[in-house]
């Protein structure tokens, strides 16, 4: 089928190594079960056979192929 899936997970900040586990996202009472850093993510998407665009740190779309109904999204700025 087509379509999108648009995620949120915030990727690990490029400080990270100073905060390792004590990192405000990974607490225990945020319930994250994984973290990703801007290389694995993708990884994983790939992995899947899908595509990983990504708007920021936090909000994220994959696709196995850009759905007809978001073509305009694929585009460069006119």
């Amino acid at each position: 089928g087509e379509g999108l899936i648009v995620f949120s997970t915030l990727v690990q900040p490029a400080h990270f190594d100073a905060h390792g586990v004590h990192w405000w996202y990974i607490g225990a009472r945020n319930g994250h079960v994984s973290i990703h850093s801007r290389q694995s993510l993708p990884l994983c998407c790939k992995r899947a056979g899908m595509a990983l665009a990504s708007f920021n740190d936090n909000l994220h779309v994959a696709c196995r192929r850009l759905p007809d109904f978001a073509q305009h999204l694929g585009q460069g700025p006119s």
